[in-house]
């Protein structure tokens, strides 16, 4: 061997015998190495025929360059299978076709293919500036339990028995929410972490039953320095990792953000504005509203025209029983065709050479689903204008009205403003909330608030969500005692790591930037989790067996 003899590890990407040459494709790490292996080393080239895809070899020799294409290439002199692979049960190079069963049984191979480790190079490039920004900024990376106690936050607890402590249970964290509060009451001005949260939820897109989000706390603080500190920090993540400016954050209050796109979360990368011209037009002069008792009537222009079939897909999905959807055209001279080109008076907001969507119902339910349609259409017609659109969504409700009562818009330890604490006792819908999302591309990424920092004031909270006195003690009594000695104003946020890393990389599904995920029913195909256990498992946790279950039936 000559001294300059290197060698290389990797796959057999792929193997091809010409007869006198045999070519193999070496791949490491995303980077593939042309390896040349002559007929005239006839020990050598037997081995070569040997090599079948994906076994892992080491090679030991020398860089050349190609006489026919100029390219370098790598000439072996000595060839060692490190381990034989048996045959893919999965093509790598082509995998749209995979079921979701299929690609998370055998995520390791799927993984082998470059474009889905893009995702988790993303995300591992967001976590690094994570931990770079907050260090240099002075907040203290602190750890917080993921073994603690079941409290109500929104979702349904995931349970750990206790071996030791018979018929009791952990609960795994929906946040540390409590913890991070309760380190601002311990004195640490700043805080932050990369936390696993647990949330145990019907799953989509953008959900998985376990997830991580960048948890920030801070005291003495008022909403415009969370604004400001989050800007700052996501200003350094697109210029670390995508290398362009952030765009300019907009502001937006939660019925604005309602009323004219539909949803708590809107997509401001195109226009398509709802307008409600209910009060302006005269519903109870026109057979087609007053024959279905409709007292809503929304509208959505675009300068794009729909086909009659994609129209009537559209129609199909978003026309329920709360809502009908409708399709007016107007021409040059302004006159319309379509669904309601009988009503006459919608040509008082209707402009020539344009398009109309129109949503008829009884209740804000026709903001919603012409939010939904929205959405629908800007990926239908590609009416996307900008590649990011980052939008802060504010002055929440505190409460929301459910069958039971009230429940709160954000969570329980949200302060309320100033100006609408009188509202409380008498009548709390109307209580405002100092709350605040972050959203960027339709994705809410963030939320965050005030906190309550006094204890009367958590108690009043508590008791209007329809807490007891011993229901409080029972289950918040260690963190409204820990109220009581001298707790800070404080507030924070907390962003989705991967709802955002998803977002940079350009996926659809925070799955693609995960490298184990669970399908929508939040099963491991892989693990074959969750699965049964042994029955002594079940007995040293002191937990009686239902031999139904054991037996599948």
């Amino acid at each position: 061997m000559s001294l300059t003899t290197k060698t290389l590890y990797g796959w057999a990407d792929n193997v091809r015998n010409l007869g006198k040459l045999i070519f193999i494709s070496l791949r490491r790490d995303g980077v593939k190495t042309q390896l040349v292996i002559e007929v005239s080393d006839t020990e050598l080239f037997e081995k070569a025929k040997t090599i079948k895809n994906e076994d892992v070899i080491k090679v030991t020799g020398n860089y050349i360059v190609a006489k026919e294409n100029s390219k370098q290439e790598f000439k072996v002199e000595s060839l060692f299978l490190l381990n034989k692979s048996d045959p893919l049960p999965i093509n790598t190079n082509d995998l749209d076709n995979l079921s979701d069963e299929v690609n998370l049984t055998y995520r390791y191979l799927v993984l082998r293919n470059q474009k889905e480790i893009y995702g988790l190079k993303i995300r591992s490039k967001l976590n690094a500036v994570i931990n770079s920004y907050f260090n240099e900024n002075g907040f203290l990376n602190v750890d917080t339990p993921t073994l603690t106690k079941a409290t109500p936050e929104g979702a349904r607890d995931y349970l750990v028995p206790s071996r030791v402590h018979k018929n009791n249970f952990y609960a795994l964290p929906q946040s540390p929410q409590m913890f991070k509060q309760l380190l601002m009451m311990s004195g640490i001005d700043k805080y932050y972490q990369i936390a696993k949260c647990y949330r145990d939820e019907d799953l989509r897109a953008d959900r998985q039953p376990e997830f991580n989000q960048l948890d920030v706390e801070m005291a003495f603080v008022e909403p415009g320095d969370i604004f400001s500190l989050t800007k700052d920090f996501l200003s350094k993540v697109f210029k670390d990792i995508l290398n362009i400016d952030l765009p300019e954050v907009q502001t937006i209050t939660y019925s604005d953000a309602i009323k004219n796109y539909g949803t708590d979360k809107p997509d401001l990368r195109f226009d398509l504005k709802i307008n409600d011209i209910s009060e302006l037009l005269s519903l109870s002069s026109h057979d087609i509203f007053v024959k279905n008792n409709y007292s809503k009537v929304c509208m959505i222009q675009m300068d794009t025209n729909l086909s009659r079939k994609e129209f009537d897909t559209l129609k199909e999905k978003f026309t329920n029983d709360d809502v009908n959807i409708s399709f007016v055209k107007t021409d040059e001279e302004g006159n319309m065709s379509g669904g309601l080109a009988k009503v006459d008076v919608l040509a008082k907001f209707t402009n020539k050479n344009a398009y109309y969507i129109i949503g008829m119902g009884t209740s804000t339910r026709v903001n919603i689903v012409l939010g939904e349609v929205r959405s629908y259409l800007a990926n239908l017609k590609n009416l996307f204008t900008k590649p990011f659109a980052p939008v802060w969504v504010t002055n929440w409700p505190l409460f929301e009205k459910i069958d039971s009562g009230l429940t709160s818009m954000h969570h329980p330890f949200t302060a309320m403003t100033d100006d609408t604490k009188q509202y409380l006792k008498s009548m709390p819908e109307k209580c405002m909330a100092k709350a605040y999302d972050i959203v960027l591309n339709g994705y809410e990424i963030g939320g965050g608030s005030i906190r309550i920092h006094d204890f009367e004031e958590q108690k009043l909270i508590f008791n209007k969500l329809g807490l007891s006195a011993d229901e409080i003690e029972s289950q918040f009594g260690f963190f409204t005692k820990a109220l009581k000695y001298g707790c800070p104003p404080h507030g924070g946020i907390a962003i989705g790591t991967e709802r955002l890393a998803m977002i940079l990389a350009n996926k659809t599904s925070i799955r693609d930037v995960i490298a184990f995920p669970k399908t929508q029913a939040a099963a491991c195909p892989l693990t074959k989790a969750p699965s049964l256990v042994s029955d002594d498992k079940y007995l040293d946790l002191g937990i009686k067996l239902d031999l139904s279950i054991k037996k599948g039936n």
